[in-house]
């Protein structure tokens, strides 16, 4: 039922590491033939009881490995690879990420692509960017499993009973803050740490490739905004980030639950995203705390937490 399409989702995202309340192979009578109605309910034999060891007796099973909807289980585990040597092209825009700015970085499918399924991991290396959110566009019900995001990775499935061609519609728009200057190409890349990366079209699975193409693409409008620090909660030091649409002195205020102020911070900061770095020894106090944001034009508070 569409409790079971859901764990198999799950398993290959990597929210699962295996089958809630399955096992990966169930064996049954070689005889065994299920009628019209759920099959988990009819009676088929999967144990066979041995009385007696002094005549041969032929016990015969067929093995089915749990999700094996394609069926291409692997059976010798000293066979060679069996996918296939077809590839899928997906590509994006190589442009050069300056430090701190937002960028939103659509990803689109080769448009002679027909495809049925894709599954694969969006890989961005933690120390240059910061995955903010990603959004399914082309693939409008692509699922995703964010748990990851920090360490730079977020694993897609998506999959429709009718091949689907994109065209030049983004299918994913991944969402980032560039902690470092650099090429996108640099440190970007799909592969398979949580999710295999594979395609699949009407002759079967693809491996898929990523490739970069010298085009434009813009950087998120700019808006005032406060940002969530991070970490949080925190036991020595986080960062508060911020972005403002033009040019302003920025107020920080940190206070205690009471309402007490226990830090400020006075700067002026051009338009842009940034961040400030505060330390457990600045502040004198443990527990809940709020920090605002003060432009005079606009102001914004967030609350965050201290540990002992």
């Amino acid at each position: 039922d569409i409790r079971d399409v859901l764990d198999l989702r799950k398993l290959l995202l990597g929210i699962y590491d295996e089958l809630p309340n399955h096992d990966s192979w169930m064996f049954l009578d070689a005889d065994c033939s299920f009628g019209p109605g759920n099959p988990l309910t009819q009676p088929c034999n999967e144990v066979y009881d041995i009385p007696v060891f002094d005549r041969d007796m032929i016990a015969d099973f067929i093995g089915i490995k749990s999700g094996d909807v394609d069926e291409d289980a692997e059976l010798n585990f000293n066979a060679g690879d069996t996918r296939s040597n077809r590839s899928v092209a997906m590509w994006t825009a190589d442009i050069y990420l300056e430090e701190g700015q937002r960028y939103e970085i659509p990803v689109y499918v080769n448009e002679e692509a027909s495809l049925h399924a894709i599954q694969l991991t969006y890989s961005l290396d933690p120390g240059s960017a910061v995955i903010q959110d990603i959004r399914a566009e082309g693939m409008v019900d692509a699922a995703f499993n964010t748990n990851y995001a920090s360490r730079g990775l977020v694993s897609q499935v998506w999959a429709t009973t009718n091949a689907t061609d994109f065209n030049e519609e983004a299918v994913v728009v991944i969402e980032i803050i560039a902690a470092a200057n650099g090429m996108l190409s640099e440190i970007f890349e799909i592969n398979s740490q949580v999710t295999e990366a594979l395609g699949f079209d009407a002759e079967g699975d693809m491996q898929i490739d990523l490739e970069f193409v010298q085009e434009e693409v813009s950087v998120v409008s700019e808006a005032f905004e406060l940002f969530q620090n991070r970490p949080n909660p925190f036991a020595n030091e986080t960062i508060i980030g911020f972005r403002l649409p033009e040019q302003s002195e920025v107020v920080l205020t940190i206070t205690d639950i009471s309402g007490k102020q226990i830090y400020q911070f006075v700067d002026v900061f051009e338009g842009g995203a940034h961040q400030v770095k505060i330390d457990k020894s600045q502040l004198n106090a443990t527990g809940i705390l709020y920090y605002r944001l003060d432009t005079g034009k606009n102001t914004a508070t967030k609350k965050m937490i201290l540990l002992n």
